[in-house]
């Protein structure tokens, strides 16, 4: 009887042990997915307020590459524009746990952020053209200014100086393009 017993005590505390495993497990994956929903959400938001950042963009870049050396400005004008968006509240916390105290980071540290932000902003559509050299075709003008000459013909070939920002398919922030000078000079040759 007393086997029983000590048996039924066991098999009882398992199977307590058992639950609490699965009610901790549960509340671990509630917690987690509500830390997604709320990452999903500032997604959204921000995607839909991308546009807000136009002029960013490149300079958040040029501080994740180190080319920026101070990039405080450039967190700091990040921080104003996200304070004026409406119906933002997720964004706004993500935003406010992640890039708090930016005014204090080193260097490193602001490279790190930057990074982090663009893999965010990445996740909201917004990504920078990959392209280094290009031939000058009639959508090159959405895309890019020329930095030398005004008048340039298609199908010229052009050394991009600075990739554009785009969301899906609306530009960002154009990019630059430099005509290769020699490619430009043969070409008034032929006219």
């Amino acid at each position: 009887m007393i086997v029983w017993i000590a048996f039924l005590i066991l098999v009882v505390t398992g199977i307590i042990g058992i639950i609490v495993v699965l009610i901790n497990s549960s509340s671990n994956q509630t917690v987690k997915s509500k830390e997604q929903q709320a990452h999903g959400e500032a997604v959204r938001i921000f995607s839909e307020n991308a546009y807000v950042f136009t002029g960013l963009y490149e300079a958040m870049y040029s501080i994740r590459t180190g080319s920026l050396r101070d990039g405080t400005s450039v967190f700091e004008d990040w921080n104003t524009r996200m304070e004026t968006l409406e119906n933002a509240d997720e964004l706004l916390s993500f935003w406010n746990v992640l890039y708090a105290n930016h005014e204090n980071w080193d260097r490193n540290e602001a490279a790190k952020k930057a990074y982090e932000l663009l893999a965010f902003a990445s996740e909201a559509g917004v990504n920078r053209s990959t392209e280094t050299e290009l031939t000058v075709d009639q959508d090159t003008f959405r895309f890019y200014d020329i930095l030398n000459g005004t008048g340039v013909a298609t199908g010229l070939a052009a050394t991009v100086e600075t990739p554009y920002w785009s969301q899906r398919n609306t530009v960002l922030e154009k990019g630059e393009i430099r005509v290769d000078a020699e490619t430009a000079e043969s070409e008034e040759e032929f006219e």
